[in-house]
């Protein structure tokens, strides 16, 4: 198991650790992979959203049309909503 590391400001003094939320990946999974989606799941809820997946894909010098990121949701996961 995983955790992701985008904590808050106010969440990295959290002694018990209370910030940090588990992110599941199958065994074996390449440490690559698994801090690539730490860097785009900002809020650490274990999916990325449409408007974090925006946000990595700019980064890319890359510019998509709200209706191609919707597509990368659908193709993707079955909840359009999240990855």
């Amino acid at each position: 198991m995983a955790y992701c590391q985008n904590s808050r400001e106010d969440e990295m003094n959290d002694p018990f650790g209370f910030a940090m939320q588990p992110c599941t990946f199958p065994p074996g999974t390449d440490q690559k992979i698994i801090h690539a989606f730490d860097a785009v799941d900002k809020d650490c809820n274990g999916y990325i959203e449409e408007s974090e997946l925006r946000t990595a894909l700019s980064k890319c010098n890359q510019t998509y049309t709200a209706r191609t990121i919707r597509f990368f949701m659908c193709a993707f996961s079955k909840d359009t909503t999240r990855i």
